[in-house]
């Protein structure tokens, strides 16, 4: 039985703060501010939030052990549950700002019995225990929520422990010790095929859930001690690479809602016309309404495809995204099946690393919904216009034309009613 070091859950959670219907608020807990929702800058979050908190140091280490980064975090004084009083070590954040969202990283770490305590509690209650702990240690604010609705859990999260010894100094081969993961885990059948991935063996996370929202990820060895920072926290930066592809995921994903909610995304064209022609006129609901949608329409899709661009260049430098296009990453799934019992199904790491190409996918198809229906909305719309600009004209002409014969005809009896009167008045004048 593996024989557990550390353990960290580490949970994301995102705020749209830039664009959004509803202003971005910070509920602080301090005297000051009575603990009331406070409207912050996006320039202003990092000041703000972390007043009067303790900061400790996040060092990531590469796969051959090397650190490559150190970064600031700040322990959390929010109260935990009851249930994790004993069993949390210490909770920490951060917060992490790309395109128009705020992503707030958990790192909590808990004590190694726990991790028996979450197996053993059943899948829906583990869960519910880990949920309900990021959320307690997630700052509470309002606004527009960056909800994972496909599936539970609602904060997607990966589970890594360390193990005390490394595993070559206990198992022959990588394929033994991810047995031994797995009865760790107490996942024996239908379960997804575990992967190398680095310097991790990543498998089902465990609970309810599924592979796109919660991880579990075991170390091969062990890292280095943080010596130098004061109550420092070490992890391999496979897993906060993991942590900031399911942040990308979920970004992605919301901007295609953002598109999916757009008047011209939600209405068929003939429905969108039939809208347009409940105004008093045609002409009038072009100017009120489809000008309006327009202008809106544009915004958000130039909007995602910046984000989206975004998006990529940071995948550049994400090992979850590195290994998912290396050539390499197929041979690293772990065939542990039997022919005498039921094999596993899936890779778990091809079900994971799916989900930014999915998310990326479906903001793709959004937008082309999207410029399909603006492009023949505008087409019907032109012709409408020139068709009732043409008949328009026709109705002019022929009242021009009319009025020109009213004109003629007045202008003649006029000339007729003059000449009688003078001819009038010169017989009189002889007479």
């Amino acid at each position: 039985m593996i024989r557990i070091r550390a353990a960290y859950l580490v949970g994301v959670d995102i705020w749209q703060i830039e664009g959004a219907k509803t202003r971005f608020a910070m509920t602080l807990d301090d005297a000051e501010r009575n603990g009331t929702p406070h409207s912050i800058k996006p320039t202003d979050i990092d000041a703000t939030w972390t007043r009067g908190l303790t900061h400790a140091s996040l060092v990531s280490y590469s796969w051959d052990g090397l650190p490559l980064s150190k970064s600031t975090i700040y322990e959390s004084k929010r109260p935990i549950p009851a249930c994790w009083a004993e069993r949390c070590v210490r909770a920490c954040i951060r917060s992490r700002i790309n395109a128009d969202y705020l992503t707030w990283e958990a790192i909590v770490e808990i004590t190694p019995k726990t991790v028996s305590q979450l197996i053993g509690a059943g899948r829906t209650e583990c869960t519910t225990q880990m949920v309900d702990l990021l959320r307690a240690v997630f700052p509470p604010c309002t606004g527009e929520h960056v909800v994972f609705r496909e599936h539970y859990p609602p904060y997607a999260f990966v589970l890594y422990i360390e193990p005390e010894t490394a595993f070559s100094k206990e198992y022959d081969s990588v394929r033994e010790y991810a047995a031994a993961v797995l009865a760790l885990l107490g996942q024996s059948k239908f379960v997804p095929q575990p992967h190398l991935f680095g310097d991790v063996i990543l498998t089902h996370g465990i609970g309810a859930g599924v592979p796109e929202r919660t991880l579990f990820a075991a170390g091969l060895g062990l890292l280095p001690i943080d010596r130098v920072a004061h109550r420092g926290i070490s992890l391999p930066m496979s897993v906060l690479d993991i942590a900031a592809y399911f942040r990308y995921a979920g970004q992605l994903q919301h901007v295609a809602d953002r598109l999916r909610n757009l008047p011209f995304y939600k209405q068929q064209v003939m429905e969108y016309i039939a809208r347009l022609k409940k105004e008093s006129t045609l002409e009038r609901g072009y100017g009120a309404v489809f000008l309006s949608d327009r202008e809106y329409q544009v915004y958000q899709q130039v909007r995602a495809a910046e984000i989206m661009d975004e998006i990529r260049r940071l995948l550049e430098h994400n090992s979850v995204s590195i290994h998912n296009t290396s050539p390499h990453s197929e041979t690293n799934s772990i065939d542990l099946s039997n022919p005498l019992t039921t094999p596993r199904t899936f890779d778990v790491f091809e079900a994971f690393a799916d989900i930014v190409p999915k998310a990326e996918r479906d903001l793709r198809e959004a937008m082309r919904v999207v410029s399909g229906r603006v492009a023949a909305l505008s087409d019907f719309l032109r012709d409408r216009v020139m068709v009732d600009t043409n008949t328009a004209n026709r109705s002019l002409q022929r009242r021009i034309w009319w009025l020109t014969v009213v004109v003629t005809i007045a202008t003649v009896v006029g000339a007729v009613i003059a000449i009688a009167g003078f001819v009038l008045k010169w017989q009189s004048c002889r007479s």
